[in-house]
């Protein structure tokens, strides 16, 4: 079972990330001020993502330093774009050496061999980053979605959902089309 310090520090970061990605999503679709980068199978990666997963990984190392981690991104797009990695930094709220050696450390799993630490995290930064790109007036959903894996047994699990209301008759916030019917229509 999980000792409340995971939760705590679990929760306090994706917390913050979560009002991270509330600031730097676009307010509708037509009006985007979210800066993107297509990955190497077309699909988008955001400012938001990284700083997201900069933060957390960067929250969590300094905590449980003995920890693993397995994250979605790396810096290289960073590294070589100065323009884009200042905005992530400036995002996350890091010095550019930590917003670059947090988002690196959600590959540090490539170096693992038969030291597997038998605590990992993982994270998936935006959950749904199309959802997040439309914009929460066009009804885009997305999560933070963030785990502890003990031994090869996941023992915390936290969504951090911003856009989700709290209330089904959430007059602040217009349902749309359901991602997944909207994907489902794009690949046919």
């Amino acid at each position: 079972f999980p000792r409340p310090k995971d939760v705590l520090v679990a929760l306090e970061a994706v917390r913050k990330a979560c009002r991270v990605t509330q600031a730097l999503q676009p307010s509708n679709r037509e009006k985007t001020n979210a800066t993107t980068v297509e990955k190497s199978d077309l699909s988008p990666v955001t400012v938001a993502d990284y700083a997201v997963q900069a933060l957390v990984l960067y929250h969590l190392s300094k905590q449980f330093p003995y920890d693993g981690f397995i994250a979605e991104e790396d810096s290289a797009s960073l590294r070589e774009n100065n323009a884009l990695c200042q905005q992530v930094r400036s995002a996350a709220g890091l010095s550019e050496p930590d917003t670059l050696q947090g988002i690196d450390l959600g590959k540090s799993y490539t170096q693992w061999k038969e030291d597997r630490p038998s605590r990992v995290w993982c994270l998936d930064p935006i959950d749904g980053t199309r959802g997040f790109l439309r914009g929460k007036e066009q009804g885009g959903q997305y999560c933070i979605a963030l785990a502890l894996v003990e031994d090869g047994i996941p023992t915390v699990g936290i969504l951090g959902c911003p856009n989700l209301p709290v209330q089904v008759n959430d007059e602040q916030y217009a349902w749309a089309v359901d991602e997944s019917e909207e994907n489902n229509a794009q690949r046919r």
